[in-house]
């Protein structure tokens, strides 16, 4: 069985100031992200009938925020664990201070939507020992944070510089080059996302990359935005794994029409450069082209627990 998972970091708007340095001092009564986007990656997910994971981050939300993000549980979808603050140097904090902020994130998602997670990723994809150690202890069975990206890092890096030169202080950070050259299949780990194990009881689920070392990213920026040739080139290399992990980002659907909010990032994220009608049209390209490869759709969980059961 080829297994594919689609899933959908819920990042804040306030997310994309801080990485580009932007200060803003107050959090909006709405989020346009989440607002504009939820509801149109539903309904691409009711149309071909698959199920998701969206990584959801409390700490900005207000409380009528979660009767959207409740349409999420009511669908079917699993709801994961993205941390409570959406700290970028979350892997830098102390052991009790990770432990409480994915605690926090736990229990405002159990409290506001009635859904116990079983799943984590770090801001960033910054992940540690701390982090891992704090995971495992909250009693899930799965990580999500490693993305095997040598080119991602790099430009990372580039843009973190660019930041610091131009007088603005970008709040992302890169954790570990070594993460870059982690492997790309599911695997047992027991200490730390690079940790490997064959025996266990916890799943590291990479991002899916493409070209090791490189690691091209298979995710929604790239399969929105990249020129069509790459586009099918990179579902194709990807459709020769039998597993196949899509993270996709919540921003991934929306337009600066959506909001007067998204004009301080528009000309930074360049994903909002793209018109949102080639970016629902490629994220329903990408679902069809691995349907009609055979690909089954599974949510993390659900691929953790074959994992678990050694069925994968």
């Amino acid at each position: 069985m080829k297994i594919v998972s689609l899933n959908i970091d819920v990042d804040p708007l306030f997310c994309y100031y801080s990485i580009h340095g932007i200060k803003k001092e107050d959090v909006p009564a709405r989020d346009p992200v989440i607002y504009a986007s939820i509801p149109r990656f539903l309904e691409i997910l009711e149309r071909y009938s698959i199920k998701a994971t969206f990584f959801i981050t409390c700490g900005h939300l207000k409380k009528d925020d979660f009767s959207i993000l409740k349409k999420i549980v009511e669908g079917g979808h699993e709801v994961a664990n993205h941390s409570f603050s959406h700290n970028y140097k979350l892997s830098l904090m102390s052991a009790s201070d990770i432990e409480g902020d994915l605690m926090e994130n736990h229990k405002a998602i159990a409290d506001n939507l009635e859904y116990e997670c079983r799943g984590f990723r770090s801001p960033g994809y910054n992940s540690s020992r701390e982090i891992i150690k704090s995971v495992r202890s909250a009693g899930y069975i799965y990580d999500s944070s490693s993305f095997p990206s040598f080119i991602y890092n790099i430009a990372k890096w580039v843009i973190i510089k660019k930041k610091k030169f131009s007088g603005k202080s970008s709040a992302s950070i890169i954790n570990s080059f070594r993460d870059s050259f982690a492997s790309c299949k599911p695997a047992f780990i027991d200490n730390s996302i690079t940790d490997r194990s064959n025996e266990g009881d916890f799943v590291e689920l990479p991002i899916t990359t493409l070209l090791p070392p490189l690691g091209i990213p298979l995710i929604g920026t790239s399969l929105t935005t990249f020129p069509k040739p790459l586009f099918k080139t990179m579902l194709y290399l990807s459709s020769l794994r039998n597993y196949v992990n899509v993270e996709t980002h919540a921003i991934d659907l929306c337009e600066v029409s959506d909001s007067v909010l998204f004009m301080p990032v528009k000309n930074m994220q360049y994903d909002l450069k793209v018109s949102l009608d080639q970016k629902k049209r490629r994220i329903t390209k990408t679902i069809e082209y691995y349907l009609k490869r055979g690909f089954v759709f599974k949510t993390l969980a659900e691929v953790a627990g074959l994992k678990l059961k050694k069925e994968i």
